[in-house]
């Protein structure tokens, strides 16, 4: 039972950590992540060359060869995605038990 956990003896269903991690980084990407980058400064200039190469690939390379590129970009980008996924997992992982740690630790006589 990965995502579900039966609390006491009820049938109350309550979601996993990497479910609420996951429904927590949603909600901080999209509340903060998303605005901050468009008010980047080079946001605005990578968008624009970003524009300017993908029309160059689309005038130079056949439909095939373009798709290609496009299947290897989104390979690329669930790459990345993921990678920043488990480092902000991590991090919150990280910074609880330091958390806890620390909590041990004001607690010693």
């Amino acid at each position: 039972m990965k995502n579900e956990q039966l609390s006491g003896g009820t049938s109350s269903i309550r979601p996993s950590v990497d479910d609420w991690l996951q429904g927590v980084w949603e909600r901080f990407y999209v509340q903060y992540a998303v605005p901050a980058m468009k008010q980047h400064p080079e946001a605005s200039a990578l968008s624009q060359l970003q524009a300017k190469i993908e029309e160059q690939l689309k005038n130079s390379l056949t439909a095939e060869h373009y798709q290609l590129v496009l299947d290897w970009e989104d390979v690329k980008n669930r790459w990345h995605a993921l990678e920043v996924e488990r480092m902000y997992e991590l991090g919150v992982k990280v910074g609880i038990r330091i958390q806890q740690e620390y909590d041990q630790f004001t607690k010693l006589p």
